[in-house]
């Protein structure tokens, strides 16, 4: 049995525009690549429906069979030598560390929350289980979230996998703690064993850094449906 499905209807009329269309499909791509086990990505309309979507324009193609900027994302985010929205990171997950002023860190394989600035580039995450590696888990506890191997620990709510580190270290990789403040109203990942002056929670385990502009091979189970 496949794991679960997206399904998304991602508007360019009443409200939207064809570019917010075309920017939206792309992140949802992108954090449904970031999320372990999601087999399928449905969407909605494939080409708008004109009066019967009461104002909104879901499909990728125009009703008068002219092709939106959409559609040619969509067509090429998962060929090669054009991979974007999160193919070009499989078979990985990039774990990424985030901050805002006055809300503090966030880290996450999906994209970060609007305002929150990337630190770093980031680390590769198995997006598939591999033998030799344990799933992190982003969760919340309060306003923040943070990561950690234990989806049931008491005083958090588990939102979504984030995908696998290795549990021992190996060439190329680097150990990540999980690190709180002081009076626990903020988390956030490091490869510093005393956590940058916040206190040590515990090890998740080892991940490669992630290089700009690296480019990997999607594997074939994701399902993107692609046209030739």
């Amino acid at each position: 049995m496949g794991g679960p499905a997206h399904r998304a209807g991602i508007n360019s009329g009443a409200g939207s525009s064809e570019a917010q269309q075309d920017a939206g499909l792309c992140k949802a791509h992108r954090n449904v690549l970031g999320t372990p086990n999601i087999t399928s990505f449905i969407l909605y309309r494939y080409k708008d429906f004109g009066a019967l979507e009461n104002g909104a324009a879901m499909g990728l193609v125009r009703a008068d069979n002219t092709f939106k900027p959409s559609w040619s994302r969509w067509a090429r985010m998962n060929k090669p030598g054009t991979y974007e929205c999160g193919f070009e990171d499989l078979p990985y997950t990039i774990l990424k560390r985030g901050y805002k002023g006055g809300d503090g860190h966030w880290a996450s394989s999906r994209m970060l929350p609007s305002g929150f600035n990337a630190e770093g580039t980031g680390w590769k995450l198995h997006r598939e289980r591999q033998p030799g590696t344990v799933m992190l888990f982003e969760c919340a506890r309060g306003a923040h979230n943070l990561l950690t191997r234990d989806q049931a620990a008491p005083a958090i709510s588990p939102w979504a996998p984030s995908a696998g580190s290795t549990t021992s270290q190996v060439a190329g990789t680097v150990p990540l703690y999980a690190c709180v403040s002081a009076g626990g109203l903020d988390h956030m990942v490091s490869t510093d064993p005393a956590c940058e002056a916040y206190d040590p929670v515990g090890l998740l385990g080892y991940a490669a850094e992630q290089l700009t502009g690296s480019a990997a091979r999607p594997p074939t189970p994701v399902n993107a449906h692609q046209p030739t």
